[in-house]
C-alpha cells in the first residue's frame, strides 16, 4: 500500500505548494466513492435492555438501529467539503457523521490521516453501522450515536482570510448541542479545530469528548506519548499499566515495548497517557519519515490515548472488515474534559464549553520529542558523542536560529525554515555530558522560542491504583459513601450496577438527606416524573433551610422552580428560583429560567432584565443570545435584536433557533423553515427543538408558523409529531376542533420511525387521547415516550390501549412482548402478544428474534423453538442475529450439517466486543466428528476436527491470542489419528492440546485427558486443581464487573442462573475425569435443567 498516493476519486490535488499563493479556499463538491450501503433501519423502537456499549450505556432509543449490514458495492455520490490552503488540503463528509474523510500535505501527498477509498460500514457505532477512517467526532458519549449519519455543516470566510468548515448537530438523548469549527490559516500548516459544547437543557448532565483520529499503520509505526510519560492506562482505569514496556496483553506475562504497533501480538488494546504535563501527542511512521502531530492546551483536552486491533490475525479480520485495501489503521484519540473512556464530566445547566485542537504534519526528523503549535523537535543521542537535532515548524521563518546547548558549550546557527523543508543535523558534543544537561531549541527571528525540548530523568514511582468496583451498598458505611457511588455510576452512565439501591439505601438511613433527595429530584425532572420529583427537592430544601437558614447550596432551590415551571405552579417556581440566583453558581441558569417565566406572562421588560442579568454570567451561551434577541424584538428594539443574533451566530454559526428568530425579526416569517432547515443533518427534530425553545416562552404563533410550514413541505419533515405540536399548539390558543383534527391526521400518518423522546411532547400525547381516545397509534406513541422515559406501567397500560383499539397493531403488540419479557411473571403473557405480532406482520424480524430469545431464557425445548424459526425462514434470513439463533438450534437438536451449511456460507457481521461465531462453528465440526468416529469413520471425523482448527472468513473471526478452543480440538484430532493408527500424530497433537494459555474452566478437561495419555500425572493434578477453581468460583458470590466495556442484558437473577448451569457442566466435568460417571450424569442433567441449550452436557449425557 502507498500511504502517499494519488488523490481519491472526484478530486484533484495540487502537490506543489508555492509561497506566493498564501490563499485559502473552501468550496463544496460531490464526490463519487465505492460503498457498501446498509440496510433500512430497524422500524421498531429499540428501548434500553441493559445493554453496555464502551463502557457505557448503550441506549439506542429514540434513534433506530442500523443493525443490517451488506456486502454488495456500489458507487455512490456524497456532498465533500473542501478546505485547502498552500501546506495542505482537507476534505469533509457531512453525510457520514462529518467525518474528516481526508487530510493531505500537499508538498509530500502524505496522508496526515488514515485515508479510506471506501465507505465500508462494520458494526462498531452505538446504532450500529460505523466507518472507520479520518476523524470522527464523538459527543457527549464515545462512539457518538451519529458517527454514520448527517450532520449541519455550514462555510464560513473570517475577516483575516482564514476559512472554517462547521459541523455540529443536537443530539437526542440529552439535548446538548455540539459544533466544531475546522479552520486553515494563509501561511500556516495546521488544521485548527475549535470546539463548543452547549447543554441547552435545564438539567445538569455529564458529557465526555473524544477526537478519534485514525492514522495509517504498520511495523514501523510508533505512537510518541511525552517522553515523560511512564504510566498508561486501560478503560475506565482498571488497570495500569508501566509505559513503554509493559504487557501489550495484560494477561501474559511478557513485555515489549508498547509504543510500536508490530508489538501487539495476540489481541487489541487502548491505552490511555497518564501524562498531566504536555500539550502533545504524536505518532511517527519511521520507514516513511513521515508522522502526525496533535496540540492542544493539556487542562483542558487532558485526553492521550491510542488503540488499535493489532499485528494478529483477529486485528487483520477487522482490518478486512473495515476496507478493501487500505491496510491497517490505528487511533490517535485526544479527549477534552476528559482523560479516559468513559470518563465523563458535569455539564451545568445552559453551559457552554470550549476548547481548541490543532494538527500538523511531522516530516524527516526521525520522531518527536516535544511539539507546540509552531514547531515539533526530535533530539536523540544516538552515541555518546552524537545528538541528532531535528525540528519541523508550522510557518515559514528566515533565519530562524537553532540552539543546541550542551553541558557548557553551545552549538547555534541561523536557517530558513519552512513546513515542507525540515532541519536535521548531527552535532557532536562531549561523551561525558549527561543527557539532562542537553536542550536543543528553536528561535524565530525575533528571539521568540518555538519549540525547546531537555530530556528528562523520570524517577521510578508505583503505578497508581485501579479504579475501585462498587460494594454492595450495605457494606458502605457513611450516607456520603453511598450518595458519592451513586452519583459517580450515573454520571458516567453505568450500564451494569443502578446508582438507585445506593439511594434508596442512604434514604432508609437519613431520609431527608440534602444531598441524596436533590439528586433523586434532577434524576426524576428528567424522567417527567415532576410530582415525585417535588416531594424530594422540597425535603432537600427543608434540610438546607432548617433552623432559618440562608442556604449555602442553592441547587435544591434551582431545582425546585424548574419543576414548578414544568407543572405550571408560576408564582411558586419564581420564588424558588430567585432564591436560587442569590448564589453566583446558578445565575446563569436561574435567571434564563426567570426570564422564560416573564414571557410566558408577557412581561418582555422584566423578561429583558432577568436575561441580560443572566448575560453577565453566560455570555458564551447562543440560546441566552437568542432569547434575548426575541425579548427585544417583542419590545420593538429590533436593532439591538440583530446585534444579539449577531452575537448568538457568532458563537454558534450553525444555532438553529437563531436562523428562526433572524427570520421573524426580518419580517420573513414565509421562509423561516426553509432557513432553518439548509444544511441541516436532521431538519425535522432541529425543527422541533426551536418549536420546544418558542413554546416554553408561550410564543405560540412563532411556533405554529414553522409547524403550517413543515406541514406542508418536503418529505423530511413528514412525521406525525408535526401535527401533535401543531395540535397542541392550537389546543393552547383555545382552537380545539383545529387541534381534534390535527391529533386525528397524526394518528392515520404512518408510524415508521417516529420516536417520541422529550417531556414536552408528554402533555401534546396526553392531550391528544383526550381528545380523541379512539386513535390507536396515539396510544401507541404516548407508550413509547412513556416506557422511555422510565414511566413503565403508564407506557405499558398506554400499548394496551392501543392494542384493545387494533387488535393488529404489530409494534404496540411487539412493545407489549418486551416489556413483559422483561418481568418474569408476566413472559407467557409476553410470549402471547409477540405471537399475536408476528401473526399481523410476519415480515417483522425483531419480533421473531425477541420471541426466540425469550423462549431461550424461559428453558423452552429446542425442537419447538426450531420449528418456529423453519416455519418463518424467509424472515429468520433477513437478520444475522436470527440466522445465527438457527444454527444454534441445528447444533442443539444434531443436525450438524445444516448448522455448517449456515456458517460455511452465510457472510456474518458481528458487533464489537459480542461473541465471537467461531464457537457454534467449532461445536458442529466437533460434534459431528465425534458422530462419525463413533460410527468408525475415523478419516472423516479427522476431516471434521481438522476443520474445526480453520476460521472462515465469513464469521468474521480470527485466531485468538489465547489458546481459545484449541486444547478441545486438538484432543479429539488426537482421537482421529489413534483410531486410523497414527501413533506419531497422535502424540504431535497431544502436545498441541497443550499450547498457549487458557482461563479456568473446560479447557482444563481436555488438558486434564490429555497429561493423562501422556502419562504426566503431576501435569493431570494440576489441570484438575484448576478445573476446580473453576468450579469454586462459580459456586461463589458474583463479583460483577462495573467496568466491563461491553455486556448484555441478562439480569442478576439471570446470571446468577447461567453462573449454576455452568458450574454444573464444569462438576460433570470433573467427576467424569475421576470416572464418576453416575455424579457426572446428575450433573449434567442438572445443567441442562437450568441451561437447556448446553449442548455439551448433551453430549456427555447421551454418551
Amino acid at each position: 500500500m502507498n500511504r502517499c498516493a494519488g488523490p481519491w476519486p472526484g478530486i484533484v490535488l495540487v502537490l506543489v505548494a508555492s509561497f506566493c499563493q498564501a490563499e485559502v479556499t473552501v468550496r463544496e463538491t460531490t464526490v463519487r466513492l465505492p460503498t457498501y450501503p446498509p440496510g433500512p433501519c430497524d422500524k421498531n423502537p429499540i428501548f434500553y435492555t441493559g445493554r453496555v456499549y464502551q463502557g457505557a450505556q448503550g441506549r439506542v432509543y429514540p434513534y433506530p438501529l442500523q443493525d443490517v449490514l451488506h456486502d454488495q458495492k456500489v458507487d455512490k455520490d456524497y456532498t465533500a467539503v473542501l478546505l485547502e490552503n498552500e501546506y495542505l488540503t482537507m476534505s469533509l463528509l457531512p453525510e457520514v457523521g462529518g467525518r474528516l474523510f481526508r487530510f493531505t500535505d500537499k508538498h509530500s501527498g502524505f496522508e496526515i490521516f488514515y485515508r479510506q477509498s471506501v465507505i465500508k460500514p462494520a458494526l462498531i457505532g452505538m446504532l450500529g453501522a460505523w466507518t472507520s477512517g479520518g476523524v470522527e467526532w464523538n459527543f457527549p458519549h464515545h462512539h457518538r450515536a451519529t458517527s454514520f449519519m448527517p450532520v449541519d455543516y455550514t462555510l464560513v470566510e473570517n475577516a483575516d482570510g482564514s476559512k472554517t468548515v462547521w459541523i455540529g448537530e443536537t443530539e437526542l438523548r440529552h439535548r446538548m448541542k455540539w459544533s466544531i469549527g475546522l479552520t486553515m490559516r494563509p501561511g500556516r500548516a495546521y488544521l485548527e479545530a475549535d470546539c463548543r459544547f452547549l447543554n441547552r437543557q435545564a438539567y445538569l448532565e455529564s458529557m465526555l469528548y473524544w477526537a478519534n483520529v485514525s492514522v495509517h499503520c504498520g511495523p514501523d509505526y510508533q505512537v510518541l506519548f511525552p517522553p515523560s510519560c511512564r504510566v498508561g492506562a486501560d478503560h475506565h482505569k482498571t488497570y495500569f499499566t508501566p509505559f513503554p514496556l509493559g504487557r501489550p496483553n495484560v494477561a501474559i506475562d511478557e513485555i515489549a515495548d508498547l509504543s510500536w504497533w508490530k508489538n501487539f501480538t495476540s489481541d487489541h488494546r487502548s491505552i490511555f497517557a497518564v501524562d498531566p504535563d504536555h500539550d502533545f501527542l504524536a505518532g511517527y511512521d519511521h520507514g516513511l519519515q513521515m508522522g502526525t502531530a496533535h496540540v492542544a492546551n493539556r487542562h483542558l483536552v487532558c485526553g492521550k490515548k491510542f488503540f488499535l486491533w493489532g499485528n494478529n490475525p483477529g486485528g487483520f479480520v477487522w482490518d478486512k472488515v473495515l476496507t478493501d485495501h487500505d491496510g491497517p489503521y490505528l487511533e490517535l484519540m485526544v479527549g477534552a474534559y476528559s482523560d479516559n473512556q468513559p470518563d465523563y464530566s458535569w455539564i451545568s445547566p445552559y453551559e457552554t464549553r470550549t476548547c481548541k485542537q490543532y494538527w500538523y504534519p511531522i516530516k524527516k526528523i526521525g520522531g518527536v520529542k516535544c511539539a507546540t503549535l509552531d514547531a515539533a523537535v526530535n533530539l536523540e543521542r544516538r552515541a555518546p558523542g552524537k545528538v541528532l537535532l531535528g525540528f519541523n515548524t508550522t510557518a515559514r521563518y528566515a533565519r530562524a536560529k537553532v540552539v543546541l546547548q550542551h553541558g557548557p558549550q553551545t552549538f547555534s546557527e541561523v536557517i530558513d525554515i519552512d513546513p515542507n523543508t525540515p532541519y536535521l543535523k548531527e552535532v557532536p558534543i562531549a561523551a561525558a555530558v549527561a543527557d539532562q544537561q542537553i536542550t536543543g531549541m528553536l528561535l524565530s527571528p525575533d528571539g521568540r522560542e518555538l519549540v525547546r525540548y531537555t530530556p528528562v530523568a523520570v524517577p521510578d514511582q508505583p503505578l497508581p491504583e485501579p479504579v475501585e468496583n462498587p460494594k454492595a451498598p450495605a457494606e458502605y458505611q457513611t450516607v456520603e459513601e453511598l450518595y458519592l457511588v451513586g452519583l459517580r455510576l450515573e454520571q458516567f452512565h453505568n450500564g451494569i450496577v443502578d446508582p438507585l439501591p445506593y439511594y434508596e439505601e442512604a434514604l432508609r438511613r437519613d431520609p431527608s438527606d440534602l444531598r441524596v433527595n436533590t439528586a433523586l429530584g434532577i434524576r426524576l425532572a428528567r424522567q417527567a416524573k415532576f410530582a415525585e420529583a417535588e416531594r424530594h427537592l422540597r425535603r432537600a430544601v427543608e434540610r438546607t433551610t432548617r433552623n432559618y437558614t440562608r442556604a449555602k447550596d442553592a441547587e435544591p432551590h434551582y431545582y425546585l422552580g424548574v419543576v414548578l415551571k414544568e407543572l405550571g405552579r408560576l408564582k411558586e417556581a419564581e420564588d424558588e428560583l430567585w432564591k436560587a440566583v442569590w448564589r453566583d453558581s446558578f445565575q446563569r441558569a436561574g435567571y434564563l429560567e426567570l426570564a422564560k417565566i416573564a414571557c410566558l406572562r408577557r412581561d418582555y421588560a422584566g423578561a429583558r432584565e432577568r436575561v441580560e442579568q443572566a448575560l453577565d454570567v453566560a455570555g458564551r451561551c447562543s440560546k441566552a443570545h437568542t432569547l434575548r434577541a426575541y425579548i427585544l424584538r417583542q419590545l420593538g428594539h429590533d436593532r439591538e435584536a440583530a446585534a444579539a443574533l449577531d452575537q448568538a451566530v457568532e458563537l454558534d454559526p450553525l444555532d438553529v433557533w437563531s436562523r428562526a428568530e433572524g427570520c421573524f425579526l426580518r419580517g420573513e416569517s414565509k421562509s423561516v423553515l426553509a432557513a432553518m432547515g439548509r444544511n441541516r443533518g436532521d431538519p425535522l427534530q432541529q425543527m422541533l427543538e426551536v418549536v420546544t425553545d418558542y413554546g416554553a416562552l408561550g410564543a405560540t404563533d412563532e411556533a405554529l408558523a414553522i409547524l403550517t410550514q413543515a406541514e406542508a413541505a418536503s418529505a423530511a419533515y413528514a412525521s406525525p409529531l408535526v401535527k401533535y405540536y401543531a395540535g397542541y399548539c392550537n389546543l393552547r390558543t383555545g382552537k380545539t376542533e383545529t387541534a381534534r383534527t390535527l391529533f386525528g391526521q397524526a394518528a392515520a400518518m404512518s408510524t415508521d420511525y417516529c420516536f417520541p423522546f422529550r417531556h414536552e411532547e408528554l402533555p401534546a400525547l396526553s392531550a391528544a387521547v383526550e381528545l380523541r381516545p379512539d386513535d390507536a397509534n396515539t396510544w401507541y406513541y404516548l407508550g413509547n415516550l412513556c416506557y422511555y422515559l422510565d414511566q413503565r406501567p403508564r407506557g405499558i397500560a398506554a400499548w394496551e390501549k392501543a392494542v384493545a383499539l387494533r387488535p393488529t397493531h404489530t409494534l404496540a403488540l411487539r412493545n407489549l412482548g418486551f416489556a413483559y419479557g422483561r418481568i418474569p411473571e408476566k413472559r407467557e403473557l409476553a410470549v402471547s402478544r409477540y405471537e399475536a405480532a408476528i401473526e399481523a406482520d410476519p415480515d417483522n424480524v425483531a419480533c421473531v428474534l425477541e420471541l426466540d430469545k425469550l423462549a431461550e431464557k424461559m428453558n423452552r425445548d429446542a425442537a419447538p423453538r426450531l420449528a418456529f424459526l423453519e416455519s418463518h425462514l424467509a424472515t429468520v434470513q433477513k437478520s444475522d442475529p436470527t440466522t445465527l439463533r438457527l444454527a444454534y438450534l441445528y447444533n442443539e437438536t444434531g443436525q450438524y450439517d445444516k448448522s455448517l451449511a449456515i456458517l460455511t456460507t452465510r457472510r456474518f457481521h458481528v458487533w464489537e466486543g459480542a461473541a465471537a461465531l467461531h464457537q457454534p462453528f467449532v461445536d458442529a465440526c466437533l460434534l459431528r466428528g465425534l458422530s462419525k468416529l463413533a460410527a468408525g469413520q475415523a478419516a472423516a471425523a479427522l476431516q471434521d476436527f481438522q476443520r474445526a482448527s480453520t476460521y472462515p472468513e465469513n464469521l468474521q473471526a480470527g485466531r485468538p491470542g489465547d489458546a481459545g478452543q484449541a486444547p478441545k480440538i486438538h484432543y479429539y484430532t488426537s482421537r482421529a489419528y489413534r483410531a486410523l493408527g497414527d501413533a506419531e500424530q497422535t502424540q504431535a497433537e497431544l502436545r498441541r492440546a497443550l499450547e498457549g494459555r487458557v482461563a479456568d474452566g473446560e479447557m482444563n478437561y481436555y488438558r486434564l485427558l490429555t497429561l493423562r495419555e501422556l502419562g504426566d500425572a503431576q501435569g493431570e493434578t494440576a489441570q484438575r486443581q484448576r478445573l476446580l477453581a473453576a468450579i469454586a468460583a462459580l459456586e461463589g458470590p458474583e463479583t460483577v464487573d462495573a467496568y466491563a466495556k461491553f455486556g448484555g442484558e441478562n439480569t442478576p437473577n439471570e446470571r446468577v442462573g447461567l453462573r449454576s448451569a455452568q458450574s454444573a457442566y464444569l462438576q460433570g466435568l470433573a467427576a467424569l475425569a475421576a470416572n464418576d460417571r453416575e455424579i457426572a450424569q446428575t450433573r449434567f442433567q442438572q445443567a441442562l435443567a437450568e441451561r437447556p441449550g448446553l449442548i455439551w452436557a448433551k453430549y456427555f449425557l447421551r454418551k
